[in-house]
């Protein structure tokens, strides 16, 4: 995936801060919220993300949505 087609595409859908996160494996971050509509895609290996009391697992080339102040963990 070329990160950089695929921010410039983001960024004309209205997402204008695109980021690259690097995230340790097997680390658990408290339950938290964004005040904005968040998109993520996984570049390598897995994250696994609940909310609503359901739990999903995004793998390498998989993206996701997450609208503002849904809380997740």
């Amino acid at each position: 995936m070329d990160t950089t087609e695929l921010a410039t595409s983001w960024q004309r859908d209205g997402y204008l801060e695109v980021e690259t996160i690097q995230r340790m494996p097997n680390v658990s971050r408290a339950p938290h919220a964004h005040p904005f509509d968040a998109r993520g895609f996984i570049l390598a290996g897995e994250l696994t993300l609940t909310w609503e009391g359901q739990t999903y697992t995004f793998r390498a080339g998989e993206t996701f949505d997450m609208p503002a102040r849904l809380h997740a963990q």
